[in-house]
């Protein structure tokens, strides 16, 4: 055999064992990029094998908001370009890891929240599962709001069964760019967000079996879940669904007697609920009185003089701090460059907002109205209830990505409607 042969035979050997040189390469990584890789290839995976075989537009969109997340995550781990100083849960993570290490109750000696605790034991099962490396949980939120805008799809085709109108509710909505911003960051709102939506997505199919139905039991759960991470909303959203149900009642034909009745039974019931949990209803009224002068704070808080002296000042300053809190920051409160790009997609949330309503106004469908209204209500209650609580713009772009996403899905209805016509005009114009 000449020297030839050998050569040429070995040649084969790395040909047939290829795979190897990358398999060496990635032994000598260290374990965060490892672990990294790992979760970026499996969201991947899911998101083409969930999605790009039914869908492709939809997994294109999908797939495209998470690799801008992963960009941006990665890149804020190396060159750290965005800081942000909020509850430290990696570091209750880190405590209630050890505590469960050590056998003991996991938040012993942790002074922390419930809320903050519930989401931060979250963190430590993943913490426990890989390492507790804090871009671990960010790309597990990442992940959660990509799959939240697919619940967005997936919730507009209920409504409207336009293919069309779906894929713009979810465009918008995955580059959004607050939901792109906090999707990336170590907070509880990812998660709230995600859950949210996956619950609306669950009561509506909930409600398609008259609630006689495993999607009941996962609304239930979901909105338990929610309550845990996120105390307020387990209030809040009782009220939404209080008011969605009520409204219901109201709307339907006939029974007017039945329901004068019933109306009257009802206050009668919300009256003796009120005497015999008085302590509890006093600190919920009261909750906005206390809670809006601790969230005064910072460069970027707003209406700064304006104070609750009675329950009364809450729903006379309502109207104002919802425009504050919903459609900020306006002009004449931007101070810096943050500030200003925040400004402008204040400006987008105006545009969406208007459409929303011109979507109300002139083409509102008749078809799966019950579920439009239950967004609706879930929109402007949300938006209203932390509107009065909140006073920094900081806070409030936060809390109020969840509730400004109906609004978009309306949006998207009108954008293509009215795409539709227009182009039905020019063509009966050219005839």
């Amino acid at each position: 055999m000449n020297r030839l042969e050998i050569t040429s035979s070995r040649l084969n050997w790395i040909k047939d064992r290829w795979f190897l040189l990358p398999v060496i390469f990635l032994i000598f990584l260290p374990t965060q990029v490892l672990i990294t890789t790992f979760l970026i290839l499996m969201s991947l995976a899911f998101l083409i094998f969930r999605y790009q075989f039914s869908n492709k537009q939809l997994a294109t969109v999908l797939i495209i908001g998470l690799m801008i997340r992963v960009f941006f995550i990665v890149f804020d781990e190396l060159f750290h370009i965005y800081s942000y100083k909020l509850d430290d849960y990696s570091g209750v993570a880190n405590l209630i890891l050890k505590n469960y290490r050590n056998n003991i109750p996991l938040n012993y000696g942790i002074p922390h929240s419930e809320g903050v605790q519930a989401y931060s034991t979250f963190v430590g099962f993943f913490y426990y599962l890989f390492e507790n490396h804090e871009i671990i949980m960010r790309l597990v939120n990442a992940f959660l709001t990509v799959l939240m805008t697919a619940r967005v799809y997936q919730i507009t085709m209920q409504l409207f069964s336009d293919r069309r109108q779906a894929l713009l509710a979810c465009v918008l909505t995955s580059f959004y760019p607050s939901i792109i911003l906090f999707s990336c960051l170590n907070l509880r709102d990812p998660i709230v967000l995600y859950l949210s939506y996956e619950m609306i997505y669950q009561f509506f199919k909930a409600h398609q079996h008259k609630f006689l139905t495993i999607h009941t039991i996962w609304v239930f759960l979901i909105y338990w879940i929610i309550g845990q991470i996120r105390p307020q909303n387990f209030y809040l959203f009782a009220l939404i669904f209080f008011v969605y149900f009520f409204m219901i009642f109201l709307k339907r034909e006939g029974h007017r007697n039945l329901k004068i009745i019933l109306l009257i039974l009802l206050s009668g019931i919300l009256i003796i609920l009120g005497i015999i949990f008085q302590d509890f209803l006093r600190f919920f009224i009261e909750y906005p009185l206390h809670t809006m002068q601790k969230r005064v704070e910072g460069g970027s808080a707003y209406l700064v003089g304006m104070k609750y002296t009675t329950v009364f000042d809450i729903f006379l300053y309502a109207p104002i701090r919802f425009i504050y809190f919903t459609f900020g920051p306006l002009i004449w409160d931007v101070r810096g460059a943050n500030m200003l790009i925040s400004f402008v997609e204040a400006i987008g949330i105006m545009a969406i907002f208007y459409w929303a309503v011109k979507y109300f106004l002139t083409i509102r469908e008749q078809s799966n109205f019950n579920y439009q209204l239950f967004l609706l209500i879930f929109g402007l209650i949300g938006l209203t209830a932390n509107a009065i609580v909140d006073s920094n713009y900081g806070t409030a772009i936060r809390h109020r990505i969840v509730y400004v996403i109906p609004f978009i899905i309306f949006a998207s209805a009108y954008l293509v409607k009215f795409q539709q016509n227009f182009k039905r005009q020019i063509l009966l114009f050219f005839k």
